[in-house]
């Protein structure tokens, strides 16, 4: 109902779906004032958040809430249609300490509502409920380091799918959307929230969407200009090098910037395992080894491409692209493993968007 009313073609159908989820649904979960044997009175309820999160979980908010779901739209409405709510919420330090995927998503919404859209009409309300950059930040470390402790217990259990992963991730992630709508004309919040994106970034395990957002929200961090994005690239490809110094064993290749240099030396290093003279040769371990050096280019290629979807600047005046292209890129082109080498060609597409004369 919400997919098909929100995004009809018809305005008054949009308006009206719109108003049976900010007027009747609402009060179905927060209404206060309704006798369910008399029928509704027609009154609206006063504001009630656990009832409005209630609301957010019955439309499975963790799968409505990606991006282009259902739920962004719905929200929007929302808080268009209830000034009363925009009012009245409190986000206090209680509300960031406990956050869950339905909490996360309101403040997403209410922070998107008031600083992305209307030109700036509601800065001020925002300004009011939002906390400052610092703060954001120290939220954003608790919620990233609570992640990663997950997804290491998964990956020891075995339990890749464990729910309170999937949402957990999806706290990060609109975490790192409010992040990027901040002002970061203030230094010392500026300088907490790059240090804690760089770090997060030469971390392995962080999940391919949270990698990709924080990738988006350094970009915002180091700010607009020429200088700004050198700086971006530079520190997005140490983190690159990072990863592969965090994953990469000695029978594997040590940095990012010593890749494939041409085919032999792919052959080459795929035949490291069994090469080894100290102890026999072992299929398993060699399989692993080649599992995992795919792994780490994969990861590093996919923050390579998130770092060229987010820069503007000619490719041969960034001497840290032109690093990366030829040590990274054309390597991974060259690969003989097809993952690898797709994703090498996305990145080698973007690096020719940046270098078209």
């Amino acid at each position: 109902l919400l997919r098909w009313g929100l995004r009809d073609r018809d305005e008054s159908v949009r308006k009206a779906t719109g108003k049976l989820f900010y007027d009747r649904w609402i009060e179905d979960c927060a209404g206060t004032n309704n006798d369910p044997e008399a029928g509704p009175t027609g009154q609206r309820s006063p504001p009630n958040f656990n009832g409005l999160l209630e609301l957010l979980e019955r439309i499975d908010v963790v799968n409505s809430g990606v991006e282009s779901g259902i739920a962004h739209e719905a929200m929007r409405s929302f808080w268009e249609g209830r000034p009363d709510y925009r009012e009245a919420v409190v986000f206090d330090e209680p509300f960031w300490e406990n956050l869950t995927a339905e909490s996360a998503f309101m403040i997403r919404s209410f922070s998107d509502f008031c600083r992305v859209e209307h030109e700036g009409k509601y800065d001020k309300l925002a300004d009011e409920k939002m906390p400052e950059v610092t703060a954001l930040a120290f939220y954003l470390h608790k919620y990233m380091t609570d992640l990663l402790q997950r997804k290491k217990i998964a990956k020891e259990t075995g339990d890749a799918n464990d729910d309170d992963s999937v949402e957990q991730e999806f706290v990060v992630e609109q975490l790192l959307h409010i992040s990027m709508t901040l002002d970061y004309s203030d230094e010392v919040g500026r300088r907490k929230m790059f240090s804690l994106l760089r770090e997060s970034l030469a971390v392995p395990e962080l999940p391919q969407e949270c990698t990709k957002l924080a990738v988006e929200t350094l970009r915002c961090v180091c700010g607009p200009n020429a200088a700004a994005e050198n700086e971006f690239c530079s520190v997005v490809l140490e983190a690159i090098a990072e990863v592969h110094d965090t994953i990469v064993t000695e029978d594997s290749f040590v940095s990012a910037r010593s890749e494939i240099s041409d085919a032999s030396s792919t052959r080459h290093r795929s035949e490291t395992p069994q090469s080894e003279e100290e102890k026999p040769f072992n299929k398993e371990e060699a399989k692993a080894k080649v599992l995992k050096e795919i792994m780490v280019n994969m990861k590093c290629l996919h923050i390579a491409q998130c770092m060229l979807q987010n820069v503007e600047g000619n490719l041969q005046a960034n001497m840290n692209l032109v690093t990366m292209l030829n040590n990274l890129v054309v390597p991974a082109v060259r690969s003989h493993e097809a993952p690898i080498r797709e994703r090498g060609l996305e990145c080698l597409g973007l690096c020719c968007l940046l270098d078209k004369v």
